[in-house]
């Protein structure tokens, strides 16, 4: 595949400022490369007409030309594109990855770096091979395919992810319904990192009434058996895997804000809908995803492939999962909470959590694993990290629509974003100033316009709420007074020409006006992406209420 022979790349840069292009030369000088500069798109055009280049570098801030659309068309035709910021933003990193490009250089730029990134872009790419000593930490034998390899590392995964032996113990423990907190002292006292943070969580204002605990027995006693399990785990698992980032659009940090969050959401929607083991719901909700985890370990260049087409074909992360490895970070996620010894319960609501005809197919009630999928939506809905997209797919709305249409969600998020910053500090991750709070006032109303039985509405309200927008839903288009923005669910339309008629009822009766539309230029049906409407209320809304 590769030739014997030393390699030579032809970079371009384009937009940088003549420092910067100077240092990535020096930096490349020695690795086979030669790179040239554009100043600008004609020059860039006439440096392509003599040969596609291997690798661009594009400056991300410049305003002369549109560098995303650069970097997607670039990206399409096999071009390694690296972008640069002087103070790239969540949004631009998260936009950058989205438009083809494999990595982010934050100028001014540390010495080797762009080396660095560029080498290990070439190698994800599969235009150089990877250096002899790095690669997997797995032996996978006779394995080729994807699906091999997978397969591999599932049937080994409680050897290659082991938990510490006190939190098995616990988690043993746990499940014996005969155990009493007094069984857990032990185990607990024998990591003492664990039983700080569980003596600080028993501490901590949510039991502030009720006086000090001054024992781990108390301790246990105060917060409960499952509690107890549930800190253990999440700061065990955090610990298991590296928080320095493998693949580009795969933000670790965010991984686990949004890890995080969705434990919060469920246990507090296990609450809600009377669910008897809300514990349970938490410790599902945290470990959800914890199979991509896995994927970005032990099989990073092919995972890092089905990122790349989440991020620029716009799917969710499990169809692209399921592209390359004919399987899901779901499946893998269930495998994993079976070898480490959790309830058969939290293992399935793991693996269901997107099998949206299924979790529907229910009966009345709400299995563990329509909760989890729930929380997972709305952890995006509160854009609360990322767990590497920002989509709600349609196929769930029959979830919320079974959700009582009363609740004050209000106070829940309220209750979702405490409980969130005392988990933060309680578990010490993620490593970064990481809080989340409810705007003090109201920002006003937002009108949301649902023809028939639109998708979104009530993910949609959870959104609008967080953003201190009190939603307002009509679903026959009359001029209305008093409302900031209008937002269109037309995710049940079917025809263009009724899509047509409508968005231009919607624009008449409000002049900002979003429109979440049912299917793009193919026919395909869209799903909600929080990412975009993200983007869609900060340009018609105030940025100190966004």
């Amino acid at each position: 595949m590769y030739p014997n022979q030393p390699v030579s790349f032809n970079a371009v840069s384009i937009g940088l400022h003549s420092e910067i292009h100077e240092i990535i030369n020096r930096d490349l000088s020695a690795r086979e490369f030669r790179l040239q500069k554009a100043e600008d798109l004609s020059q860039l055009g006439g440096i392509i007409k003599q040969g596609i280049p291997d690798v661009l570098y594009v400056a991300a801030d410049d305003r002369r030309f549109d560098p995303f659309a650069l970097s997607l068309k670039l990206a399409r035709a096999g071009v390694v594109v690296l972008m640069i910021s002087v103070a790239p933003t969540r949004e631009l990193l998260v936009k950058a990855a989205r438009h083809g490009a494999m990595d982010f250089l934050v100028s001014p730029l540390q010495p080797s770096l762009a080396g660095l990134k560029t080498e290990q872009a070439l190698i994800k790419k599969g235009k150089k091979p990877p250096n002899e000593g790095l690669g997997t930490k797995i032996d996978f034998g006779s394995a080729r395919t994807p699906y091999e390899k997978m397969k591999v590392v599932v049937k080994n995964i409680n050897e290659l992810l082991a938990l510490p032996f006190a939190v098995v113990k616990i988690i043993r423990l746990c499940n014996d319904p005969n155990a009493s907190a007094k069984d857990l002292e032990l185990p607990v006292k024998s990591d003492p990192a664990i039983a700080a943070m569980i003596m600080r969580r028993a501490n901590s204002a949510a039991f502030g009434s009720t006086g000090r605990a001054t024992s781990i027995q108390r301790a246990v006693l105060r917060i409960g058996m499952r509690a107890t399990r549930n800190i253990a785990s999440s700061f065990s698992v955090f610990k298991l895997f590296e928080k320095e980032e493998k693949s580009f659009g795969f933000n670790r940090i965010w991984f686990w804000q949004h890890s995080l969050a969705s434990g919060i959401c469920a246990q507090a929607l296990a609450t809600i809908l009377k669910y008897p083991q809300p514990e349970d719901a938490f410790l599902a909700g945290l470990l959800h995803d914890i199979g991509k985890m896995v994927l970005d370990d032990f099989l990073n260049e092919e995972f890092d492939k089905a990122i790349r087409i989440a991020n620029t074909d716009g799917v969710p992360m499990r169809m692209a999962e399921n592209s390359i490895f004919q399987t899901t970070h779901a499946y893998i996620g269930s495998k994993l909470a079976q070898a480490w010894g959790f309830p058969s319960a939290i293992a399935e609501g793991i693996g269901q959590h997107h099998l949206y005809q299924k979790l529907a197919e229910t009966g009345s009630g709400f299995s563990l694993g329509a909760i989890v999928c729930m929380a997972n939506q709305m952890s995006k809905a509160i854009q609360a990290g990322s767990g590497g997209d920002y989509i709600v797919e349609r196929e769930s709305s029959s979830l919320w629509n079974r959700v009582p249409k009363d609740l004050s969600w209000r106070k829940i998020l309220g209750g979702v974003l405490d409980e969130l910053n005392a988990y933060t500090e309680v578990l010490e991750v993620p490593p970064e100033k990481f809080r989340l709070e409810l705007p003090a006032s109201k920002g006003g109303k937002a009108g949301v316009f649902l023809p028939g039985a639109g998708h979104f509405g009530p993910i949609l309200r959870i959104a609008l709420e967080h953003k201190g927008l009190e939603p307002v839903f009509f679903s026959t288009l009359e001029k209305r007074d008093g409302l900031t923005l209008v937002i269109g669910d037309l995710s049940s339309v079917r025809s263009r020409e009724e899509l047509a008629d409508l968005q231009k009822g919607i624009s008449s009766i409000h002049e900002k006006a979003i429109v979440i539309p049912p299917f793009n230029e193919k026919d395909t049906p869209l799903n909600l992406d929080f990412f975009w409407l993200e983007s869609q209320l900060k340009h018609f809304h105030s940025p100190s209420v966004i």
